[in-house]
């Protein structure tokens, strides 16, 4: 019954994501067909895109839920996979030291959060290594949208709660908002090398201010 309820969930998001991905494409190039058209009409169709965007981390928050697995801790470079999802739209400084923590975790947590702040003004990624050995890691930014999205809030807290990372919310009434993290360093040694398995990787980052190419959703 379990592996049926399985199969239904990954068909009705892979069934979702169809339209969702022909919406975005029709955004885009009704963008690049009128590149001089009213600013109230490029609006529209940004606003269109960034539900869209919203609209697919909310089913892969979901699928990522509902798939949860228990943690298998490896040392983990967290800076690289901020500047995979982040760059070049968040401000990057990075100063931190590989984590301990299961890599595909701590992907999702890095893709959920820049996600949710690649609506925001200015916003921006750092990173630094405590005198206690610990990494804080941060991502803040202005103008959030009020309506934040509670099913990725969850997904980060089950996320942080399972990888002993300390996780600290600041998104609602808040300028800037932000969202920290406070993560177990790893020592590094030779038989110990950072862990970026690229054929684990579930998703790719995306995001840009102007007209970008429609993902694959």
């Amino acid at each position: 019954m379990y592996a049926d309820q399985d199969n239904l969930l990954k068909h009705l998001v892979h069934e979702l994501r169809q339209p969702l991905s022909t919406i975005e494409s029709i955004a885009y190039y009704l963008e690049l067909a009128l590149p001089e058209a009213d600013s109230k009409v490029k609006e529209h169709l940004h606003r269109l895109r960034d539900a869209v965007a919203v609209s697919d981390g909310m089913l892969r928050d979901a699928l990522a839920l509902h798939q949860f697995s228990a943690p298998r801790p490896v040392t983990v470079d967290l800076d690289e996979l901020f500047e995979e999802f982040g760059a070049p739209q968040f401000e990057l400084s990075l100063g931190g030291a590989p984590v301990l923590g299961d890599y595909l975790h701590l992907r999702k947590i890095v893709e959920t959060m820049t996600l949710l702040f690649s609506r925001a003004a200015n916003p921006r990624i750092s990173t630094r290594v405590l005198p206690s050995g610990t990494v804080i890691a941060s991502m803040s930014g202005s103008g959030l949208p009020a309506e934040t999205d509670s099913l990725a809030v969850r997904c980060l807290e089950q996320l942080a709660h399972a990888n002993n990372v300390s996780l600290y919310l600041r998104l609602r009434n808040s300028e800037p908002a932000e969202i920290t993290l406070d993560l177990p360093c790893a020592a590094l040694s030779e038989a110990d090398e950072p862990t970026n398995p690229l054929a684990l990787a579930a998703s790719a980052a995306g995001g840009s201010s102007g007209p970008t190419a429609p993902s694959t959703l």
